[in-house]
């Protein structure tokens, strides 16, 4: 009677499985669902975001006051990189995404877009901060998931006096963004003088090309632009430029118009 009990024991304890297994088996499903949505939308569509379904794609559009610098940000993430940050947005773990979650996941990831773009005023480094809240929203994409924009509004003081030069002298800004650098993707920057700023020597230009990432160029999508950073120089007095200064161009090739009012 005691060996058939302690045979019965033998055989049940061979089905006990410890918990650290079953968290395994957990994360493996999730990563084998992960596999199974890339390879379904690679299936369905190579390129149903115009960019492809892995990209991930940033706009900057940089508009130059006298006394302060202000940033236009937006981040598009297509479908694949959407559907691997719902997790971290849907809080509620309900699977849908509400326009509260999107605020806030945009709200969380806004210190590292601060973070990791750099701009300075005559190799001095000015500090950007956040100023309103991001605008978040999911657009239809392929295979029934979604695509991400989101929008900022940053902006930088440039100092009073030392830093800055006078009116009739010029200062030089670099811009860089890092954010996503290991990621493809498109990435556009376009430059904006305001009033009687004078923007000229630039790398960069003062038209954009896809509206805030709203519709990318078909001519232009087997050579997305790749444009991290900008240099340039700006005089805040108005009137003539520097002897031989090349003024601001749209990318047309037309010189570039200041506006006179805040686009932010």
């Amino acid at each position: 009677m005691m060996n058939d009990e302690l045979k019965t024991g033998i055989r049940l304890s061979q089905f006990i499985v410890p918990r650290s297994s079953f968290i395994i088996f957990k994360i493996m499903w999730k990563q084998i669902y992960i596999f199974i949505a890339v390879l379904f939308l690679a299936a369905v569509s190579v390129s149903a975001h115009p960019l492809g379904n892995f990209s991930v794609n940033q706009y900057s559009r940089l508009e130059v006051e006298k006394s302060r610098i202000k940033i236009r940000q937006a981040l598009d993430l297509a479908e694949i990189p959407t559907f691997q940050e719902t997790g971290a947005i849907d809080a509620d773990k309900n699977g849908a995404l509400s326009d509260e979650e999107l605020t806030a996941y945009a709200e969380r990831i806004t210190p590292q877009m601060l973070a990791n773009l750099f701009l300075t005023v005559n190799n001095e480094p000015l500090t950007l901060r956040n100023d309103s809240r991001p605008e978040a929203r999911l657009r239809e994409g392929e295979g029934g998931l979604s695509t991400l924009q989101i929008k900022w509004d940053f902006v930088a003081d440039l100092p009073n006096e030392g830093v800055v030069a006078a009116a009739a002298a010029f200062n030089r800004i670099k811009f860089e963004n890092k954010n996503y650098a290991e990621r493809l993707g498109w990435s556009e920057i376009v430059l904006n003088p305001v009033g009687a700023v004078n923007i000229f020597d630039s790398t960069a230009f003062g038209s954009g090309v896809t509206d805030e990432l709203a519709a990318y160029p078909q001519e232009t999508l087997a050579a997305p632009l790749r444009e991290r950073t900008a240099e340039f120089s700006f005089t805040t007095g108005g009137g003539s430029l520097p002897a031989n200064a090349k003024p601001l161009a749209d990318r047309d090739g037309h010189a570039t118009t200041a506006i006179q009012r805040d686009r932010l």
